[in-house]
């Protein structure tokens, strides 16, 4: 337990550090995951137009995903939150991979889709804000 102002401090700094080198860890990981699927794709003759779709899925769910978690911090600790998260991506996942399968998805589809999945998700936290008040 830090005993004076500088010691917390001190220790708030350290803390701040740690968690920097592990952002930068996982960073590096994703990094590499990013290419490792580029590379297999290309190693698997995967035609552009099958990788476009799916790389582009990938990223706009991670985009998606990403920014709702990171401005739901505060729902974090709710197991209400992580279960209707894990169903959203679930569908999201299913919808995405309907609509690869159908064929080609039109760059004006992808605009309405992220419009309409970011309402969801919007309206999904609000509701949750809600019920945890």
């Amino acid at each position: 337990m830090p005993s004076s102002m500088y010691d917390k401090a001190v220790s708030d700094k350290s803390q701040h550090g740690s968690n920097r080198l592990r952002d930068y860890g996982l960073y590096a990981l994703i990094s590499l995951g990013i290419i490792a699927g580029v590379v297999a794709a290309a190693e698997l003759n995967v035609p552009g137009n099958t990788f476009e779709h799916w790389f582009g899925g990938a990223m706009f769910s991670a985009f998606l995903f990403g920014q709702f978690l990171e401005n739901s911090r505060q729902l974090w600790k709710k197991r209400l939150f992580w279960v209707c998260t894990g169903v959203c991506l679930l569908a999201h996942c299913l919808v995405l991979r309907a609509l690869f399968l159908r064929g080609t998805l039109p760059r004006s589809s992808w605009v309405l889709l992220v419009c309409v999945e970011g309402f969801i998700l919007i309206c999904f936290r609000a509701m949750l804000r809600r019920i945890s008040e």
